[in-house]
């Protein structure tokens, strides 16, 4: 009768840390600048019902218009921000955004209100 080997669960090929489910993976936190960022789109979709372009975000942050990308590529990739390349106003905050800005305050409970995601 053959032995039974031990198998180590993170050898297994489903489990490799390359392809552990997004959902598993630990979420990034934001920078300062990256908050602020953040924080003005939401307040930008209250006030206007539609989201901004990357030359709002430029100027709101006061940078030149092709630097937006820097804050919104990284914001994109930690989860917070869906971009749909090829249109307009591409930008949509995500689920884990509205959490974290009610959690920071940003967004109160009684007032907030549905946002397209």
């Amino acid at each position: 009768m053959p032995k039974k080997r031990k198998i180590d669960m993170l050898q297994t090929p489903a489990l490799k840390a390359e392809k552990v489910p997004e959902v598993l993976k630990p979420v990034e936190p934001l920078t300062d600048r990256q908050f602020e960022c953040l924080k003005f789109i939401y307040g930008y979709f209250i006030t206007r019902r539609f989201y901004p372009t990357q030359r709002e975000i430029a100027e709101a942050l006061g940078v030149r218009s092709n630097t937006a990308a820097f804050f919104t590529g990284p914001i994109e990739k930690k989860g917070y921000l869906h971009v749909e390349p090829g249109r307009r106003r591409n930008i949509r905050l995500t689920p884990l955004a509205i959490k974290l800005l009610t959690e920071k305050g940003v967004i109160k409970e009684e007032t907030q209100i549905p946002l397209p995601v």
